[in-house]
C-alpha cells in the first residue's frame, strides 16, 4: 500500500514510499529476517499522453546540470522526510528499505542511496536512521549520476565504515545491482546518457 507520496509540484520527480500490508511480508534473506520491509519507487519518464508532466520529466532528462539532478536536489529533504517519517512511526528497530527505479526514475534511485547513506554517515546515536539494516537498491535502465553524487556515497561508506570501526553500533549493509535489459521496439535511450553508474568503481569495478 502507499504509505506516503511526494507532492506532485509538476517538476518530474514522482516518488512514493510503500508498505506491505503484513509488515514483515517481503524477500527473506533467510528465516531469521524478520525485519520490515518497506519500498521508495521512482518514476521514469513519462509518456506524452501526459503533456505537463512528459514535457517536465523531459526537461529533467536533459537538464544541463546533469539527468534530473537539479529537481531531485530540490526535493531530496521531503524525500528523505518520507522515509524518517516511516521509520519514527514504526515501532520496529530492523527495516530493510529497498530503493528502486526505471531509466529516470533509476537516476533518481542512484541519487537517494546517495542521500540516504548520508544521513546514516551523520546520524547520532538516537536517530531513527539507525533502524536501517539493509537498503537495496536496483535500477532498471538508469542513466548515469554526475561523478559528484559517487563521490558523496563513498565518503558516506567510508564514515560508516570508520565508525564502526572506533566501536559504534551501526548494523547497515547496502545492496547495489543495476539491471539492464534491451527492447528493439521500444530502446530506453536515456539509460545511455551521463558520467558514471552509482558504485561502479567499488570493489575494482569501472
Amino acid at each position: 500500500k502507499v504509505r506516503y507520496s511526494l507532492p506532485n509540484t509538476n517538476d518530474g520527480v514522482v516518488s512514493h514510499l510503500l508498505t506491505p500490508i503484513i509488515p514483515t511480508q517481503g524477500v527473506r534473506r533467510d528465516e531469521n529476517d524478520q525485519s520490515e520491509y518497506i519500498f521508495l519507487v521512482f518514476r521514469g519518464t513519462v509518456d506524452s499522453k501526459e503533456k505537463v508532466a512528459a514535457a517536465q520529466t523531459f526537461l529533467r532528462d536533459f537538464h544541463w546540470r546533469g539527468i534530473g539532478r537539479e529537481s531531485y536536489d530540490k526535493r531530496e529533504a521531503e524525500i528523505l522526510t518520507m522515509v524518517e517519517r516511516y521509520l519514527i512511526e514504526t515501532p520496529s528497530e530492523s527495516i530493510t528499505l529497498h530503493v528502486a527505479g526505471h531509466s529516470l526514475g533509476g537516476c533518481d534511485t542512484q541519487r537517494a542511496l546517495t542521500s540516504i547513506a548520508k544521513m546514516v554517515a551523520a546520524a547520532p546515536e538516537a536517530s531513527p536512521w539507525k533502524k536501517l539494516n539493509n537498503v537495496i537498491v536496483t535500477t532498471y535502465n538508469g542513466p548515469r549520476v554526475n561523478p559528484t553524487c559517487n563521490e558523496e556515497l563513498k565518503t558516506a561508506i567510508r564514515t560508516i565504515a570508520q565508525r564502526k570501526e572506533n566501536g559504534e553500533e551501526i548494523n547497515i549493509r547496502f545492496d547495489l545491482d543495476h539491471i539492464r535489459y534491451f527492447c528493439t521496439q521500444y530502446p530506453d535511450h536515456i539509460q545511455e546518457l551521463g558520467d558514471i553508474l552509482l558504485g561502479a568503481d567499488l570493489h575494482g569495478g569501472t
